[in-house]
């Protein structure tokens, strides 16, 4: 035995063993108990499912995304326009689109309308780019949207998950004064999940225009992740007899994407993106790029005012698609 523990491989192996064991040990740990940034998310996620169950086995319209959906679409304009019951499935770009639309799939029946509109940020996702929003869900809450995902890919998020979130779980499970209930969504959602909070524009002009969208102007890489993410998606919404359109973002109008090339391939690869799974496009990018005056706190909040007319441009475009 003595001989045992004077061998450095002896050494290496139990204390690599150890590393594993207390790194899964940790990783189990915050599936159960949640970061303040986990907490947010799935609060948003519960309050918009929350939204569907009362229509759950009605036709439905369906408009999901990040907060420019949440921030720049009113439902109850939709409903009132088809008479079509409509939710807001509005939440934050940072959760990565399967798990938003992972959690709509429990809600949607024949002849329901989706109709999704990712911020631009949505076409860099990978599964492997260490967001921290994504992480601290797919760790958390939403554990079960990785059941599915390859080996490679499971082995790969493991390594590369923050240690810090873990002692932060550590931290919130056992601090007996901390509450993580205040870290829920703040966000004045109606009934059928819109923004009720955005009366007036709070962002300046010049603030907009020093801040242009920078995936727009980089280079887009569609990523073989977010392809196979959309076209199993669309596998079950075929199956299921649900019509799925995709649209764009509202956003503002930045003067900095005129004749800017790498802007124009940008939007050209997003339409050639959805054409191949052949998801029909509702208008164009610059259709739902608005003066700053209709903007609330970012370039992908619209004010009250701003998403009355984003709505409106949006029933027109949807409008010779529904009988």
């Amino acid at each position: 035995m003595a001989l045992f523990l004077k061998n450095p491989f002896f050494i290496f192996g139990c204390g690599f063993s150890l590393a594993i064991f207390l790194w899964n040990f940790g990783l189990n740990f915050h599936k159960t108990h949640h970061t303040m940034g986990a907490v947010f998310s799935q609060s948003i996620i519960d309050f918009k499912t929350k939204s569907l169950e009362p229509i759950k086995n009605n036709r439905k319209v369906i408009v999901a995304g990040g907060s420019n959906v949440a921030y720049g679409v009113d439902s109850t304009q939709i409903e009132k326009f088809f008479g079509i019951e409509a939710v807001n499935y509005g939440c934050m770009v940072g959760l990565g689109p399967e798990i938003i639309l992972e959690s709509l799939k429990p809600n949607l029946i024949s002849r329901d309308i989706l109709i999704m509109c990712w911020e631009y940020e949505t076409y860099l996702f990978d599964r492997r780019n260490q967001n921290i929003n994504y992480l601290g869900m797919i760790f958390g809450p939403q554990s079960k949207v990785s059941e599915n995902f390859s080996f490679s890919d499971r082995i790969m998020l493991n390594l590369s998950f923050p240690a810090y979130l873990i002692r932060r779980s550590i931290f919130h499970a056992y601090n007996p004064w901390y509450d993580l209930s205040i870290y829920e969504c703040g966000w004045d959602f109606d009934s059928s999940g819109n923004v009720r909070s955005n009366e007036i524009s709070k962002i300046e002009e010049e603030e907009l225009v020093r801040s242009p969208l920078t995936p727009l102007l980089n280079e887009i890489v569609i990523s073989q992740d977010l392809d196979d993410i959309f076209s199993d998606f669309l596998a079950f919404s075929h199956e299921q007899n649900v019509e799925v359109f995709a649209t764009w973002p509202n956003t503002f109008a930045n003067p900095a994407y005129i004749n800017n090339k790498t802007y124009l391939e940008n939007l050209k690869k997003i339409s050639n993106f959805w054409r191949k799974l052949d998801v029909p496009i509702l208008g164009k990018p610059e259709g739902a790029m608005l003066p700053a005056k209709y903007f609330h706190d970012s370039a992908y909040h619209l004010n009250a005012e701003g998403t009355k007319l984003r709505t409106e441009n949006l029933i027109k475009e949807l409008q010779p698609w529904v009988p």
